[in-house]
């Protein structure tokens, strides 16, 4: 057992024994701000459109992420599943298949799967085939066809996808001919969906409905405890004093107003340091340019109530 996941498991125990004997909120752990990737820019309000609902709920479970396990054994049976002939090579963190192909050691002509040990990350790329133009009297799936033959694939590649639901299919065109498309599945964690770069399974089809590359972005995780959620006024305050972790709104605006809000759970990209999951509002709205309306705004801002986070800024910028 690893030193994080045996802390993990001593801390669970912990907050279950507390809150069984004391009530909530037992003993929980502070927890470090979530990285902010958006820095506010001078002049910009944010209000309510009216009292928006506190969604029924004042608690939310907060999740350790744990390393991930038996990596060289997904990447090599990913790599067996979709003929991937190299060999194992296997440096640090990583984890690699590599088939050079069989014509040429060309790049272009190349077929790998990686895995990451650090978060769990799988990704499967063949080089050769990934949104190149269809042979003649081929064509892409439809819609429905496309979502059952991902589905039918990630259930063959044994990775953890319970709660994955179907999100979105963006297309790849060359000369307005559209040659692949990417299916995207969204993670779920105690009912409510993942936002943000990770939390996400992408599966690219390419001509003829081939499976031509993966990737799978989904942080093993444990439960730590229901930690406290901050009010929908103290998130509004929170976006003031420029506390958001992500922001969608038209450059030139000068105000945002909301008009609805969730609970979800925001997951780094791929490769990026992230020792908690955790809650956060996910605000819609639309954006003003003075009184003009200029189009659609979507804000995020940490959940978990700000007694149970450790002061000072969140970080911000590329996650190390």
């Amino acid at each position: 057992m690893t030193t994080r996941l045996a802390f993990a498991a001593v801390l669970t125990v912990g907050l279950v024994a507390s809150s069984a004997q004391d009530g909530y909120p037992g003993d929980l752990a502070k927890l470090p701000p979530v990285r902010s990737h958006y820095v506010k820019p001078p002049g910009l309000s944010y209000q309510l459109a009216a009292p928006l609902p506190e969604g029924g709920r004042s608690t939310c479970p907060v999740f350790m992420t744990v390393p991930a396990a038996d990596v060289a054994a997904k990447v090599e049976r990913l790599g067996r599943l979709l003929g991937v002939s190299g060999a194992l090579i296997s440096t640090g963190e990583s984890v690699l298949i590599h088939d050079w192909g069989r014509s040429s050691p060309s790049p272009s002509e190349s077929r790998w799967v990686y895995g990451s040990r650090s978060d769990g990350t799988i990704r499967y790329v063949d080089t050769a085939r990934l949104f190149r133009a269809a042979p003649e009297g081929m064509r892409l799936p439809t819609e429905e066809e496309a979502w059952t033959i991902a589905e039918r694939f990630l259930a063959t590649t044994q990775l953890e996808l319970a709660g994955m639901k179907r999100d979105s299919i963006a297309y790849v065109f060359e000369q307005e001919n559209p040659i692949g498309m990417t299916l995207a599945f969204r993670r779920t964690l105690e009912g409510s969906t993942m936002t943000g770069p990770g939390g996400k399974v992408y599966v690219d089809l390419g001509s003829g409905g081939d499976v031509v590359g993966l990737l799978y972005v989904w942080r093993p995780a444990v439960p730590m405890g229901d930690y406290p959620l901050a009010t929908v006024d103290q998130a509004l305050q929170r976006m003031h004093e420029g506390g958001c972790v992500w922001v969608n709104i038209p450059d030139n605006a000068t105000a945002v107003v909301l008009q609805e809000s969730a609970v979800a759970y925001w997951e780094e990209p791929p490769h990026s340091r992230q020792d908690f999951i955790q809650p956060v509002y996910v605000f819609k709205g639309r954006a003003f340019r003075h009184d003009k309306d200029i189009g659609e705004a979507n804000v995020i801002v940490p959940a978990v109530a700000s007694t149970h986070v450790t002061e000072g800024a969140p970080p911000s910028g590329p996650p190390s």
